[in-house]
């Protein structure tokens, strides 16, 4: 099929011009500057951009239907596939709007027509590329939509996109709007943080889903209420609940501060933290109210920064090891789940795993970390099997409860047994 291409071509801008100027000044608000507000408008988490394409027919083609072929892999592989409707001039100049591709990620593309006879044509492929940036996301009728992704960590890994996401309430959402969550986005697990004993608690997609309604906190009481967060941290262990969904009812500061907590845990900066936050809110230093509830965001940030640990990561990290319970394998499951693609435990164990008879076994997805290399302990290596998933440790040495495992990559994994 031949095809004149307009746009998309080279560099693409998916985020919106007022984010931009937002965030080019966040920096200096963060860290102490106050003498002019940076927020250019108050409502950024609401404001996605489409990556338009443009382009031409050169042949008088007759089909049924046509497609545009998006991919992150050259070779078009694992393709999204838009449907382009309503073409009554294939002479005509052609355009489409495509929402929620990722930011930062180079795109190859194509042109699909399907034939009378049902023959795929395809044109050349074409490629772009996506500026880096906070991720908006566009679900009709779903206010604060947008990725938990993106944002660097202080040893230099990326918090990854398409894992977490975090929204509004869903109840107003449309069928479009659910086929993008369920199809596009391929959300497996929702987590609703409304109070199900004051709040219209319903959710559109929740049978078809993993769904989760847990009263979510703010403010100090975050860091206060252990039973809860060691409920709503437990979902972030289990890596067949991903992707997930956040909400609560306006996708502010609740599913703002687990939203801050688990990109904490993941080592980003204090201020992307509250860069972050503050796309949704503006009650950075000072809180605010609707007259009904107050919304301290300083006195969750300081609650935090009061807690056990050198850094903001040591602080969450200790939260949940000690005061929720959490094992050092559920957090580390945590923490690559959401920054990279190496070894995670199936199912992490809650406590530290029971020998047996010399032996004590984990389950991992090795993913993309090869196998393991190694088990070693303060200068010792144990033998060991890796085997259908099954990783078995032989240990008589009952002194030692700990050891790290060593994969292809690189990749440590802690693991913890009992004597």
């Amino acid at each position: 099929m031949d095809i004149t291409v307009e746009s998309p071509k080279e560099e693409v801008d998916i985020v919106a011009p007022e984010i931009r100027a937002y965030m080019d000044l966040a920096k200096n608000y963060v860290e102490g500057d106050y003498s002019s507000s940076v927020k250019v408008t108050d409502n950024l988490g609401n404001m996605p951009v489409p990556v338009v394409f443009n382009w031409y027919f050169n042949d008088k083609i007759e089909f049924q239907d046509a497609n545009i072929i998006i991919s992150k892999n050259e070779d078009l592989s694992d393709p999204i596939k838009v449907k382009i409707n309503k073409i009554r001039d294939v002479s005509k100049k052609q355009n489409i709007k495509v929402y929620n591709l990722e930011t930062g990620a180079k795109y190859y593309w194509c042109i699909e027509a399907i034939t009378g006879n049902k023959k795929a044509i395809k044109s050349n492929t074409f490629s772009f590329e996506t500026l880096s940036g906070p991720r908006i996301l566009n679900i009709e009728n779903v206010k604060n939509a947008r990725d938990l992704g993106t944002w660097k960590t202080l040893d230099g890994k990326t918090i990854k996109q398409g894992v977490i996401f975090r929204t509004a309430k869903l109840n107003d959402t449309t069928a479009d709007g659910e086929n993008v969550l369920l199809n596009d986005l391929k959300i497996k697990t929702e987590l609703d943080l409304r109070n199900s004993a004051n709040e219209e608690i319903y959710s559109p997609i929740s049978d078809r889903v993993f769904y989760y309604n847990i009263a979510g906190k703010q403010n100090a009481a975050f860091w206060n209420d252990v039973f809860t967060e060691e409920k709503v941290f437990r979902i972030f262990t289990i890596p067949d609940n991903y992707p997930i969904l956040i909400h609560c009812l306006g996708g502010a500061d609740r599913t703002g501060a687990l939203s801050y907590a688990l990109n904490a845990l993941c080592g980003v900066s204090e201020t992307d933290l509250i860069m972050d936050y503050e796309l949704t809110n503006k009650r950075f230093r000072m809180g605010s109210t609707d007259g009904t509830h107050v919304y301290d965001f300083p006195t969750f940030v300081n609650t935090l920064k009061g807690l056990n640990g050198d850094t903001l990561q040591d602080k969450v990290y200790n939260f949940l090891l000690n005061n929720c319970g959490l094992s050092e394998m559920e957090i580390y499951n945590i923490k690559t789940l959401m920054t990279s693609d190496c070894a995670v435990f199936k199912e992490p164990p809650r406590s530290p795993e029971a020998i047996k008879e010399g032996k004590a076994q984990f389950k991992i997805d090795a993913r993309k970390s090869g196998e393991i290399v190694k088990i070693r302990s303060e200068g010792n290596e144990y033998d060991f099997s890796f085997k259908d998933g099954i990783l078995t440790v032989v240990t008589n040495d009952t002194s030692k409860t700990s050891a790290i495992a060593v994969f292809k990559d690189g990749t440590e994994m802690p693991l913890i047994w009992t004597k």
